[in-house]
């Protein structure tokens, strides 16, 4: 049986979802597919946000110069150029405001 996935946040590069059953963040970005945890996804926005600090202004928005870990040991990583970084930043920060915002609507129950 599959569990329904709540689309918390989506535009035309991907998605961020989550699914209840599992307590699990669906990441959809360009061709990547990436089943995370909660704390998984925060170290990966921290990592994002981080880089998008410390290069802004410094590169080419069209060079893919950054790799990011969306797992724990880090054999997983996302190629992105700068701008990608900050969209991906935008879906994934919405996204976790989306599902912060629906637990506390329901009471912290998923």
């Amino acid at each position: 049986m599959c569990d329904k996935l709540t689309i918390l946040e989506h535009d035309s590069q991907g998605y961020l979802a989550y699914g209840p059953g599992y307590d699990v963040f669906t990441l959809v970005f360009g061709t990547s597919l990436v089943a995370m945890f909660e704390p998984e996804v925060r170290v990966m926005l921290s990592m994002v946000e981080e880089l998008l600090e410390e290069h802004a202004n410094r590169v080419c928005p069209n060079a893919k110069a950054f790799t990011v870990a969306v797992n724990d040991d880090r054999s997983m990583r996302l190629v992105l150029t700068y701008s990608e970084m900050q969209h991906l930043q935008e879906l994934v920060s919405s996204g976790l405001i989306m599902h912060e915002t629906q637990q506390i609507l329901s009471g912290g129950a998923d």
